[in-house]
């Protein structure tokens, strides 16, 4: 399984942020061919990270295509503008320990 790890920086408006996220881009996100599957979490860390999602896929050649495909790239775009003070986008290999 190979994962896209993206971490959001706290936003300006978390109001803002959340209705945008929840109403635009997560329909977006469950559109990615060969998506496995989703899930987003609020962090409650002292730190500036606000939110991480985990977008999944069998194989990294699905994850790239993915990525590069137009609803990939509208996704990129998207998270770019909801990021009002930042993110970080990084991808992983997933091994599950326990089914």
């Amino acid at each position: 399984m190979n994962s896209l790890i993206v971490k959001y920086k706290k936003p300006d408006s978390v109001d803002d942020f959340m209705t945008a996220y929840q109403e635009s881009h997560l329909p977006k996100v469950q559109q990615l061919k060969g998506l496995v599957s989703a899930t987003y979490y609020l962090l409650d860390s002292d730190e500036d990270e606000f939110l991480m999602c985990i977008a999944s896929f069998e194989t990294s050649e699905a994850l790239e295509s993915a990525l590069g495909s137009d609803i990939g790239q509208a996704l990129a775009a998207e998270a770019e503008q909801l990021a009002t003070r930042g993110l970080s986008i990084s991808t992983a290999t997933t091994y599950e320990v326990l089914k």
